[in-house]
């Protein structure tokens, strides 16, 4: 059975505005055996074409390229050159370093060479001349006294040369220096000691003084052989300046880089004042 608002509807009474009572819709009764139509279905329609005309239009497609990290390859170029840059530098400025330094002491060792040349010339040369004046003594007459003096002199020189020497070698050089001026002094000693009574001996005595001044003299002579070959082999040693530093700054000694260091040398005799006439 149908619902109420389905069912068919009877008009019944005049229409609104007229004379009497408006009557109203009543719902009727359906019986149940009455056919329902069914719909109508939709009548197809044909397709239809429309053409549109579209004017040309550019159409630009963005999408994810290399371009966006292309704009950073300029600033990374500037940083890889900028490192290479530092690193060039810095191995640079080591390499100087090196080579300055390099160079320091190459100035160091030629100035050393030099100097020990020198000082162990004028020690050498103050020597022999001492010698070789001290060994004609028993020829001295009056002027005995003058030469007496004058090799003293020349002898004062040598200790002054020895410090000297200590500062560019240390104590490498200071025992064969040291033999060098003790031999002099015995020298001086023994000629200023008989100069004067030389003549008084007769000629035994004064062959047997020239015979002591001559081993006397071949000593000094032996020292300074010594001398010499400690200073030529120091010289030709490959390390030469390196076992002795430069004196530093603050004004403190030269050390030997050797293990231990020299035996001190052995004390200098005192060479006596010329007594006047």
């Amino acid at each position: 059975m149908l619902p109420a608002r389905c069912w068919p509807r009877r008009w019944s009474g005049a229409w609104p505005g007229r004379s009497g009572v408006g009557r109203q819709w009543q719902n009727l009764p359906v019986p149940p055996d009455t056919p329902i139509p069914s719909p109508t279905p939709p009548v197809p329609m044909p397709p239809t074409t429309i053409t549109v005309n579209v004017p040309p239009q550019i159409i630009e497609i963005a999408q994810k390229s290399a371009v966006t990290w292309v704009t950073w390859l300029p600033l990374a170029a500037s940083g890889l050159v900028l490192i290479g840059a530092m690193v060039t530098l810095y191995v640079s400025n080591r390499t100087n370093r090196a080579a300055i330094a390099a160079a320091d002491d190459r100035e160091w060792i030629k100035w050393r060479r030099e100097q020990l040349v020198s000082i162990s010339n004028e020690i050498l040369t103050a020597a022999h001349q001492a010698g070789t004046r001290l060994r004609g003594f028993s020829l001295w007459g009056s002027e005995g006294e003058v030469q007496i003096v004058e090799i003293n002199n020349e002898m004062a020189a040598i200790p002054d040369l020895a410090r000297k020497l200590e500062l560019i070698a240390g104590d490498a050089f200071s025992r064969e220096v040291t033999a060098i001026h003790r031999s002099v002094a015995l020298c001086w000693i023994f000629a200023s000691e008989n100069f004067k009574t030389v003549h008084q001996s007769g000629r035994v005595g004064m062959a047997q003084a020239n015979t002591e001044m001559s081993e006397m003299t071949e000593s000094v002579g032996q020292a300074c052989r010594d001398f010499t070959a400690s200073v030529r082999a120091e010289l030709k040693s490959a390390g030469l300046g390196q076992n002795v530093t430069p004196p530093s700054a603050d004004g403190t000694e030269p050390r030997s880089s050797e293990g231990s260091a020299p035996p001190p040398p052995e004390p200098e005799p005192e060479s006596p004042a010329a007594e006047p006439e």
